[in-house]
């Protein structure tokens, strides 16, 4: 407080408060003239302060609100969530990749503020006709993550624009249901792949890229043998294999990105989820897999580049293989076999389960049918 003279020589009081600007980070003053000094005039300076504060920062909020772009509140919520909810890099990468592509359907200047339902429903119809019904449904739960994080940060009362869309029908259609059912490869379409795998490592075994190849084949088969992600397989060392009592301690799954200690490529970070974290147990041919890859690495670490890093499934530098390139590699193989349905890594997880259904079955039934006798 401060006493100050009228023009007319009356004392006032000039009562001051400051308070931190949230958008610049600096310290600013607000002040209100009382006639006296007394208990109650303090209090009455005081409530009459806070007013001044509370409507500048709210003019403030209001005024960035009115500015703020769509596109800068998915930037913005995604930060806010990579920095408070603790998520694993690969869910990280996940968001930043989900919003980017989200953007890319976006109007890059549309204010938050002026989104309309039917624009919000447009868009969610759009993907509905591009994508599947998982990643339209992951699209809309983004965007009901942005606009909350507006509505708690920018005071947005009003976020009806997301909250009244609605899913498109998931009803799939005779060809999608058959497709998900054949969603594996039969015995004769495993041995075709396997046998496509091992003719493009014969092709390339004199190039220095040769590793990357057989490892690809490697893990692959590891995928039909145990039923695991490709993401878990590509993270496994040597460390998680226990050879004696035939079982792989499924502990992490690999991250696309570069190692902070070693420079190198890949990461490995927890599985997908808790409950992923578990003892496979693996058949003779596993074993004698991860034994010659072992083999392979022996060798590979004559070469100046290599870095022993106990990564199972490698290049000839030690580095663990990419999804991207097995999934290359996959489509490359899948060239020269006469499988006509659409294939992926997670197909060999699909094909596992099928093999485990069939076992069931002849063992239910004590079938002796050629194909359980082909199990046994």
């Amino acid at each position: 407080m401060k006493e100050r003279l009228s023009k007319s020589g009356v004392k006032r009081y000039v009562f001051f408060e400051k308070y931190l600007d949230p958008l610049t980070s600096k310290w600013r003053e607000v002040s209100v003239t009382m006639n006296k000094d007394t208990k109650p005039y303090q209090n009455e300076a005081r409530k009459l302060l806070q007013k001044k504060i509370d409507d500048k920062l709210k003019d403030r909020k209001t005024k960035e609100l009115k500015e703020l772009t769509l596109h800068d509140a998915m930037s913005e919520w995604l930060e806010r969530a990579v920095k408070s909810d603790n998520l694993k890099q690969s869910t990280v990468k996940t968001y930043r990749y989900e919003i980017e592509s989200m953007k890319n359907d976006i109007e890059k200047d549309i204010k938050i503020v002026n989104v309309h339902y039917q624009y919000m429903q447009d868009l969610i119809d759009m993907w509905a006709k591009s994508v599947n019904y998982s990643r339209v449904k992951s699209h809309k739960n983004r965007l009901m993550s942005v606009f909350k994080y507006v509505r708690d940060v920018y005071d947005m009362d009003d976020i009806t624009a997301i909250e009244r869309v609605k899913l498109p029908s998931n009803k799939k259609t005779y060809e999608q249901t058959i497709e998900e059912r054949e969603n594996y490869l039969n015995e004769l379409e495993q041995h075709q792949l396997l046998n496509a795998l091992q003719k493009m490592y014969d092709k390339n075994y004199r190039y220095a890229w040769a590793k990357t190849y057989y490892s690809a084949y490697k893990a692959l088969e590891i995928q039909l043998l145990t039923g695991m992600r490709i993401g878990e397989v590509l993270a496994l060392q040597f460390k998680d294999i226990n050879f004696e009592k035939r079982f792989i301690d499924v502990n992490g799954t690999l991250v696309d990105k570069k190692d902070p200690i070693t420079q190198r490529y890949g990461v490995k970070d927890v599985t997908k989820m808790g409950s992923s974290m578990r003892k496979v147990g693996i058949t003779r041919r596993a074993v004698e897999i991860f034994k010659e890859l072992l083999e392979y690495k022996q060798f590979n670490q004559l070469d100046p580049e290599f870095l022993e890093r106990d990564f199972i499934f490698t290049n000839k530098k030690g580095n663990p293989l990419s999804t991207n390139k097995i999934n290359y590699i996959l489509k490359e193989a899948l060239e020269i076999t006469n499988i006509t349905k659409r294939v992926t890594t997670h197909t060999m997880r699909h094909t596992h389960v099928s093999i485990l259904a069939q076992h069931a079955i002849c063992n239910t039934f004590k079938s002796y049918s050629r194909a359980c006798r082909s199990f046994r």
